[in-house]
């Protein structure tokens, strides 16, 4: 009897054994969509990851969409856990595809389970699609596939760039007529979005490698409801002047998560940057020029601390930025 049972648990450990060789535990990558929407309405397609049995800090995806089917309205990071973005959500309407690659500094294990935790804590991008209205007859019925195209691909947080074994999972939608009035699901967010993004810090570096040793400034935050839209950046010299103008300072969009070159390098002007929201709330951060702790003469031990995990942090980011864009553009170069 006990043989028996000794021989069923050594056939239990072979399957899972088995299982697992084969990839059962692969990262997934998945969309989830409703599975039947009105024609013209507005809808939330949301791509998640779960690591499964490892940990991950970079996602690179192909969302596809039919074209004649959806149209694409918007594209929302503000419950994504990806906060380096090596390349931009960037849409191709005529292809009909989104492209990205994001990084997690840190790594993310999976999403917590148990009282509290947080129904979104595998978001990595909110796609906005409108399902094109109906020109076929009140009983036409369409079909529309949303799914990943190449390349698609997950790193391991193993400090190697590892490409982790993955599956993916699309979503279809069903668009027909059922009787009720299209909803704007994007536009109801934005109405409900009252709240500005998270408060954030400017960091001033300068490194040789970067823009011949000149100051810089670095920066990010996140938007925990429709995400950040753009940023602005501007400097205000002691006369209220744009540095070495007689002009008056103005707003001037820049890049996130991009080292931004400071025209004014004697530090005597004061640096503001403006983050907004998709629903065009505002955050401001900013810094004067009794903020600046000038290298090699630290304003005392706290603020030598803050300017030293500031640039630990920036240091970071810059090396998962770096390996995210090196297999980028290794990939680019594989048949």
């Amino acid at each position: 009897m006990k043989s028996a049972q000794s021989t069923k648990n050594l056939l239990a450990i072979l399957v899972l054994f088995a299982l697992t060789a084969n990839g059962v535990f692969a990262a997934q990558l998945r969309i989830e969509a409703p599975g039947i929407v009105p024609f013209g309405e507005t809808f939330f397609a949301d791509l998640h990851i779960d690591p499964q049995m490892d940990c991950v800090n970079v996602v690179e995806a192909t969302v596809t969409y039919p074209v004649g089917t959806l149209e694409m309205i918007d594209i929302s990071r503000g419950e994504s856990i990806l906060t380096l973005w090596p390349e931009e959500p960037r849409v191709d309407q005529g292809a009909g595809t989104v492209t990205f690659a994001g990084g997690i500094p840190g790594g993310f294990c999976g999403a917590v389970e148990g009282p509290g935790a947080a129904s979104d804590a595998s978001g990595v991008l909110r796609l906005v699609f409108r399902a094109i209205a109906n020109r076929e007859g009140i009983t036409a019925t369409r079909t529309a596939t949303i799914g990943f195209g190449e390349p698609t691909s997950v790193l391991l947080h193993d400090g190697f760039g590892t490409v982790a074994p993955l599956t993916t999972q699309g979503a279809t939608v069903a668009i027909r007529e059922t009787g009720a009035l299209p909803e704007d699901a994007w536009q109801q967010s934005l109405a409900a979005d009252t709240f500005p993004p998270e408060a954030f810090t400017l960091f001033v570096n300068r490194d040789p490698s970067i823009f011949d040793n000149a100051f810089y400034v670095t920066f990010s935050t996140t938007d925990k409801q429709t995400g950040i839209d753009y940023y602005e950046i501007r400097e205000t010299d002691e006369y209220g002047y744009t540095p070495g103008t007689r002009e008056a300072p103005q707003w001037k969009k820049v890049a996130a998560n991009e080292p931004y070159r400071l025209a004014d390098q004697d530090l005597q002007s004061l640096v503001e940057v403006r983050a907004v929201d998709k629903a065009g709330n505002e955050r401001i951060a900013s810094l004067s020029p009794d903020d600046f702790v000038p290298v090699g003469s630290r304003k005392g031990a706290n603020a030598g601390l803050i300017a030293a995990i500031g640039a630990l942090a920036v240091l970071s980011a810059a090396a998962l930025f770096l390996m995210a864009k090196g297999h980028l553009r290794r990939r680019k170069v594989v048949p």
